[in-house]
């Protein structure tokens, strides 16, 4: 039953990609959405910020897949192809350089796009030391990956990438840059990291390669879903902050803002589980087991990043992770 007192029919919590894309669909779909952000602007994590002319992301980011992604899939359904503009170098646009143990700096160079040409698995050999064996063993790991049903990936929850890996015996130097890979992509250590994110995280790798770019920032695309909001005749709110999840008679009822309350039919979060569960709404309102749930849930850890800004090109790739 429509509330009469509501304000929207849906309000938002958090603009970052998973906020900023539901409040967007739910726009354009006819309903009434009040999308509240924290910090100025769109884009969680990979929000893009100006400081002194340049662009950069809050944090390091990846596009992974770089082709036919959910963002294509997104841009495509909303119509914002005249907006955003999804970029994807082309050419051996992914260099790893690393020290080896002979303390020889060296480079590994790929297509953004893994096809297992040959030529690829040679370097392979050349830079890791592998053997064929060795590279057989590596194919054999990624095929599992591909082989299994959607069924089969949600029952590895509660698996660690580092035990899923330890049948195939990976030689050490192939193992490491697998997990130097998912280190850099989830911050956290391989013996903690789902097995069930991770392989679907490798599985995009190798059907739809990384590296897509969004001009603009990485954040481009869901500061174009914020406005798409706006011109639907919805709200998009920045630099407010959502205190408190409202419920009335055991379902969310709305929220309460820096800038006033505001009544919603809905209430979507993208504030994150524990956040919203054990802050926002309030342990109370959800059954015990599940808050149980909640609470032993392990977040990534934290990564220190530095920003250089400079006037001359220094890198010739557009992936480049350097390892010592």
């Amino acid at each position: 039953m429509t509330d009469p007192r509501s304000d929207v029919d849906v309000v938002v919590v958090g603009a970052g990609y998973g906020g900023a894309t539901a409040a967007a669909l739910l726009a354009d779909e006819g309903r009434s959405v009040a999308l509240v952000e924290k910090t100025p602007r769109a884009g969680g994590k990979t929000q893009t910020l100006d400081r002194k002319g340049y662009r950069y992301e809050m944090f390091g980011a990846v596009g992974i897949p770089a082709l036919d992604s959910r963002f294509h899939e997104l841009v495509a359904r909303l119509g914002l192809d005249d907006e955003v503009e999804l970029l994807i170098p082309e050419g051996e646009q992914a260099a790893v350089r690393y020290r080896a143990p002979d303390g020889e700096w060296r480079l590994l160079r790929s297509e953004l796009r893994q096809t297992g040409s040959p030529d690829e698995l040679e370097r392979l050999k050349r830079v890791f030391g592998a053997t064929d064996d060795d590279v057989a063993a590596l194919g054999d790991f990624y095929l599992s990956m591909l082989a299994l049903g959607d069924d089969e990936i949600a029952a590895l929850d509660g698996v660690g990438m580092a035990e899923y890996m330890a049948p195939f015996g990976l030689a050490p130097g192939l193992a490491s840059q697998v997990f130097a890979t998912l280190n850099m992509l989830f911050v956290v250590a391989v013996d903690r990291l789902a097995a069930s994110e991770a392989v679907l995280v490798l599985r995009n790798m190798v059907l739809g390669g990384a590296g897509r770019f969004h001009r603009g920032g990485y954040g481009r695309v869901a500061e174009a879903c914020a406005e798409r909001v706006a011109a639907r005749g919805g709200r998009s709110l920045t630099s407010t902050r959502v205190r408190r999840v409202v419920v009335e008679g055991g379902r969310a009822v709305g929220v309460e803002t820096d800038a006033g309350a505001i009544r919603a039919r809905a209430v979507v979060s993208n504030a994150g589980i524990q956040p919203t569960v054990l802050g926002l709404t309030g342990a109370e309102h959800f059954p015990a087991d599940y808050v149980e749930r909640v609470r032993g849930l392990e977040p990534s850890w934290s990564i220190a990043g530095l920003r250089y800004v400079f006037d001359t090109r220094v890198f010739d790739a557009a992936l480049m992770p350097v390892f010592s």
